[in-house]
């Protein structure tokens, strides 16, 4: 048995194996030096993915809105008369 553990090549537990290739890389890094693959979780790619989503549903929910209260918006915006040239009397 114990010849089965020396010929077994030792892992540190400092490093993790690649997703793509295996070889041993920092737990820390975002992409693998040797092949180039993501390290990403899949939690934080659904959470990156979502609030995603939720800011373009934000930008189409504010456009609709605005679309629908144009009128509304233009009251504010009325030009102003211009000033008359005649000089005022006190």
């Amino acid at each position: 048995m114990s010849e089965q553990q020396e010929a077994a090549p030792e892992k540190d537990s400092r490093f993790r194996s690649c997703k793509l290739c295996g070889t041993q890389i920092s737990p820390y890094t975002p992409f693998c030096r040797n092949c180039g693959h993501p390290q990403g979780s899949a939690l934080a790619v659904w959470l990156l993915g979502s609030f995603l989503l939720l800011l373009i549903a934000l930008y189409l929910a504010m456009t609709f809105f605005c679309m629908c209260n144009v009128q509304g918006f233009r009251q504010y915006n009325q030009p102003r008369p211009a000033p008359s040239s005649a000089p005022r009397n006190p």
